[in-house]
């Protein structure tokens, strides 16, 4: 029943949608509640009420959901698989990468190190009951997609940092073997084409490699689905 209200609060357009499923929330998790505890689908469908949410500091709320429900995973059974944790993650990407321009600077700050923040914590959260301390959740394409959008949205375009993370996540993008074309061409609008060329030459250590999707080595999109 709970969780049917966090889907319908999770889908108007109320300008208070966010908050209020964020407010049902925090009454689930409240150890003196006689509301049932907030199970995955509970966390998940608020953080889908944050992506979706016009508020500028919703980067920063999706954030605090996330560690809350991360938090959960290890104190409860609840069954949370990889792509669980992953897709949660996710929704933070992208609440953080569709933060408005009118949010104001030090919002969209806020935003760009959450941004950054979550692509690293990624590679580092391990399931405490998967029995394997390597087998992290990691990113997937989407999450590579988001960041490289994210890092054009947010950062400065002559920023040296921009240029900087966008060329670890592609280089960590293509080690991964999770290149596709969406992220290929996103990286390249915001590195600028001919800043990206250049880079791709030397990654790829072979002369005369020019920016077309198909002419790139092959192990780089060896892992996932080839959108």
């Amino acid at each position: 029943l709970y969780n049917n209200v966090l889907h319908a609060w999770g889908r108007s357009s109320d300008g208070d949608a966010s908050k209020n499923a964020e407010a049902l929330l925090d009454r689930m998790e409240n150890t003196t509640s006689k509301l049932p505890k907030p199970d995955i689908i509970s966390y998940q469908l608020v953080l889908t009420a944050l992506q979706h949410s016009k508020d500028p500091d919703k980067a920063e709320r999706a954030k605090s959901v996330l560690d809350r429900f991360l938090a959960s995973t290890h104190g409860q059974n609840f069954g949370a698989t990889y792509n669980d944790i992953r897709n949660s993650y996710n929704c933070v990407l992208t609440a953080s990468t569709y933060t408005s321009a009118d949010a104001g600077i030090q919002q969209r700050k806020q935003a760009a190190r959450i941004l950054v923040e979550t692509l690293r914590d990624m590679n580092h959260f391990t399931l405490s009951n998967s029995g394997n301390a390597n087998n992290v959740v990691g990113p997937n394409q989407e999450s590579y997609a988001l960041f490289m959008q994210g890092c054009a949205h947010l950062l400065d375009p002559d920023s040296k940092d921009r240029n900087m993370l966008l060329k670890s996540a592609f280089h960590e993008c293509c080690k991964k073997g999770l290149l596709n074309r969406t992220i290929w061409n996103k990286f390249c609008n915001a590195l600028r084409p001919e800043l990206a060329e250049i880079f791709i030459g030397e990654l790829a250590s072979r002369n005369g490699i020019g920016l077309e999707y198909e002419g790139l080595p092959k192990e780089w999109s060896s892992s996932g689905p080839k959108s």
